[in-house]
């Protein structure tokens, strides 16, 4: 009886999927790369978005990055420009965003 428990709790425990930190940045933007001179930045609130491969290679039909499609739709999801206070999580095949969204204002143009 004793086997068949700690064998159940082994394999029960060897099923959890287990989140993984990938990488933190001050920020991460697909839309620029530096920002344009004069701009302001302006704060819209946290933001938390998780992507897997199956979504991806569905929507593409090919291997990509998946923290650079991460970022991506996070922003076209939550309508920002950028995210910083970034973190980036593993969880099973999906990667999670965490950060605080940003949207960038420009000067006119003159």
């Amino acid at each position: 009886m004793r086997i068949v428990l700690v064998t159940a709790l082994l394999f029960a425990s060897s099923a959890c999927i287990h989140r993984v930190e990938l990488m933190k940045a001050n920020a991460v933007s697909m839309k620029y790369r530096e920002l344009p001179e004069g701009s302001k930045v302006i704060a819209t609130g946290d933001i938390t978005s998780r992507y897997c491969f199956d979504e991806f290679k569905a929507h593409s039909g090919k291997d990509i990055g998946l923290i650079d499609e991460t970022t991506k739709m996070a922003e076209e999801e939550h309508h920002v420009d950028m995210i910083r206070h970034v973190t980036f999580y593993q969880e099973g095949n999906c990667t999670i965003v965490e950060g605080e969204g940003v949207r960038v204002e420009t000067p006119p143009a003159s």
